[in-house]
Formats: C-alpha cells, sequence, structure tokens
C-alpha cells in the first residue's frame, strides 16, 4: 500500500511540475506581446495629445526696417512712479517680471509676445509692458541700472518687428 501511494505521489509531483513549467513558458510567452502593446498604446495616445495641444506650425513673419524713438526706463519711480516694495514694482503689463535684454514696452498696436528686433543693439525683445508715454514710433527698453538708462537717453533706431501666426 505504500508503494502505491509514493507512486501516486511521484506522479502528482510530476504531473504538477509539468503543469507549473508549462504555464511559466506560456506567461513568458504572452507577456512581452501584452507589454509592447501596452506601451505601443500608451505612445500613440500620448502622440495623439501632443497633436491637439501643438499647434501645427509656427511663422514668423518678419516686417520691413524702420525708425523707431527708442529710450530706456528702470523699475523705479522715476519710471513707473512705483517704490521698491510697493504692489506692482517691477511687474510688467503681462503681469511678469521686468528682464533686462528682453523686456520692452511697445504701443497697444502690438500684441504681447511680439518679437522687436533692434538693429544697432544687436538684440530682439519681447513686447511685454506698455507706458502711457509710449505711442506709434515709440519704444521703451528696460534696462535695470538707474545711470545705464539715463545714459541710454533717446535714440533713433532701425526696427523690425517680428511677428508670430499660427498656421
Amino acid at each position: 500500500m505504500l508503494e502505491i501511494i509514493l507512486s501516486l505521489m511521484f506522479a502528482f509531483a510530476l504531473s504538477h511540475s509539468n503543469i507549473q513549467n508549462a504555464n511559466e513558458i506560456r506567461e513568458s510567452n504572452n507577456t512581452i506581446p501584452i507589454e509592447r502593446k501596452i506601451v505601443q498604446t500608451v505612445e500613440t495616445e500620448n502622440e495623439k495629445e501632443a497633436a491637439k495641444v501643438q499647434p501645427k506650425s509656427i511663422v514668423k513673419t518678419e516686417g520691413k526696417w524702420e525708425i523707431y524713438s527708442v529710450s530706456a526706463y528702470t523699475n523705479g519711480y522715476e519710471s513707473t512712479q512705483k517704490h521698491k516694495g510697493e504692489k506692482g514694482y517691477g511687474i510688467q503689463a503681462n503681469g511678469k517680471r521686468t528682464v533686462e535684454g528682453s523686456s520692452i514696452a511697445c504701443p497697444k498696436s502690438m500684441e504681447f509676445g511680439t518679437g522687436v528686433k533692434i538693429k544697432e543693439l544687436d538684440n530682439t525683445y519681447v513686447c511685454s509692458d506698455r507706458g502711457s508715454a509710449i505711442t506709434e514710433g515709440k519704444l521703451d527698453i528696460y534696462i535695470e541700472d538707474l545711470d545705464r538708462a539715463l545714459d541710454f537717453g533717446r535714440q533713433n533706431l532701425h526696427v523690425q518687428i517680428i511677428k508670430k501666426e499660427v498656421d
């Protein structure tokens, strides 16, 4: 009787082991394609979302060179009638902080974000501020230091307006 029980146990162990090995092989064969499919689906969904968010193309339209009267301003009271620490000090009309080499006050006819290339300064600024004295044909670049802003004064410079348009 012991021999029969041992034989049955041995047979059961072998068949159980074979079933387990077969399942492991089947799972390993199925796992890779499933993982690839999941990754491919995620990548495809991400690409679809990115296509919805990003514009098809951005075209820069560069205008002709024109002469503008360009002056300089600071964050100080002499330019903004605001003192350091006062609400709105150093904040442009677009709501962002002033940045030397980038910030420029433009007439209302120019949208915020418009590029303003100044030939003599070899720089392109971004229209981000307004000023009561800034009318058509006038621009005001931000310079942090008052002495340098005063030294800049008012100059007639070659300006090219760069508009970004979405197709």
